[in-house]
């Protein structure tokens, strides 16, 4: 059970005081894990025959938010699947688009490794390229203040991937992230 829950992001923290997993089985193949904590509530859909997880949902309290506890959940991800033969996570990064909800994974995923979908990388280079923006991945214009910037300004939704074999440029991007928040965190 342990593994399972470390798949889904794991227990972060030890301020969480209340956490309820419900798991349901889609088909033979897939099961959809539901995490409902009093600082944050994800959904996991863990394919095991593609070895992909697909993280469909992933929202931090407000009074949660800024202490690297999305970080904490994507590290422990990622730690527990390697091993275990996962080839990628999933990720819808939802941005505001005109919601009332202020979404912020358009922003964060992308600082945290995740590569676009071609499709959606085009929609980036074509808008970086309007602006006169050399960057040529999303990950890039996120390592810069201006970048960061221009990105929750006109920054949209967006469907991409965390790559999980060794050296993938995703552990790679992740990693110098890591180095450069000074987290310790394990993957």
């Amino acid at each position: 059970m342990v593994s399972l829950i470390n798949l889904c992001g794991g227990i972060p923290t030890s301020k969480i005081t209340f956490c309820h997993l419900t798991i349901d089985f889609i088909n033979t193949d897939t099961i959809q894990c539901t995490i409902v904590t009093d600082l944050y509530n994800a959904i996991r859909r863990i394919n095991f025959s593609l070895r992909v997880i697909f993280n469909d949902f992933l929202e931090v309290e407000k009074n949660a938010q800024g202490d690297g506890l999305g970080t904490c959940i994507l590290c422990n991800q990622v730690k527990e699947a390697r091993p275990r033969g996962f080839r990628r996570l999933d990720v819808t990064a939802a941005g505001p688009d005109g919601s009332a909800v202020d979404w912020q994974g358009y922003y964060t995923w992308g600082r945290l490794g995740f590569q676009m979908d071609q499709d959606d990388h085009e929609d980036l280079m074509m808008m970086l390229s309007r602006i006169g923006r050399s960057e040529t991945c999303l990950w890039e214009l996120l390592r810069h203040r201006e970048g960061q910037y221009l990105w929750r300004r006109d920054g949209f939704t967006w469907h991409g991937s965390f790559e999980l074999y060794e050296n993938s440029q995703c552990l790679k991007w992740l990693r110098k992230y890591l180095a450069d928040k000074k987290k310790d965190y394990e993957i």
